[in-house]
């Protein structure tokens, strides 16, 4: 098997999909945001915010594929600064879901309006530059000569790398969309607990991010 084009072979190309899953699978802001919007508001909003994760990692792959991840890695500055941001970003998303993690009852309307759970999805994905660290550190072990131009390579690369995320991430609603039904009292905890770790995740970025030279 291979994909042509592409020039990955079969054990190549698994090896990609286990190191997307593996990404995917890891504790972290994106997962955190998806499961806190679940658990607040239910599946609709839990979608949304796959959306969302979604809308954000295309604009990482895209700056990936043009190559513009090596100049944000190459000016310390410019990365610091939006690291900074999304570590204010992150803590805000915290506090405000671990003060609402005590009553995750919602209307019908509001669980209907998930544009806000996009916008808070998008927005902690955009601002973590270690995504497009990321994107510019694996996909050139994928990239393969005298197939595509590399920019495509890398744009094939990511839509794949999205559709898998997608899919668990999807998964992952529907589990704690599940979960939320069945244990209210519960739910409440976990709302708590995520938004917790998204104000410290915001913390320990920041802490990282002023004092690693």
């Amino acid at each position: 098997m291979s994909c042509e084009g592409l020039m990955i072979e079969g054990a190549m190309f698994l090896t990609f999909l286990a190191t997307v899953a593996a990404i995917v699978i890891t504790p972290g802001a994106d997962m955190a945001v998806i499961l806190g919007s679940t658990l607040q508001a239910g599946r609709r909003q839990g979608y949304a915010a796959v959306a969302g994760v979604l809308s954000g990692g295309l604009v990482h792959v895209s700056v990936a594929a043009l190559g513009l991840s090596a100049l944000i890695a190459a000016s310390p500055g410019v990365l610091k600064i939006v690291a900074l941001a999304g570590s204010a970003y992150l803590v805000w998303i915290g506090v405000s879901l671990a003060r609402s993690g005590a009553d995750l009852a919602v209307s019908a309307a509001g669980a209907a309006d998930g544009w806000a759970a996009w916008r808070r999805a998008a927005g902690t994905n955009l601002l973590n530059p270690k995504a497009y660290l990321f994107m510019l550190a694996i996909f050139p072990h994928f990239l393969k000569p005298g197939g595509w131009p590399s920019w495509m390579q890398a744009l094939a690369l990511g839509v794949i790398l999205l559709a898998c995320a997608g899919l668990l991430y999807g998964l992952m609603v529907v589990a704690a969309d599940r979960l939320a039904a069945g244990r209210g009292g519960a739910t409440r905890w976990i709302g708590r607990a995520t938004g917790v770790y998204l104000a410290g995740l915001g913390v320990v970025m920041a802490a990282v991010s002023l004092f690693h030279p």
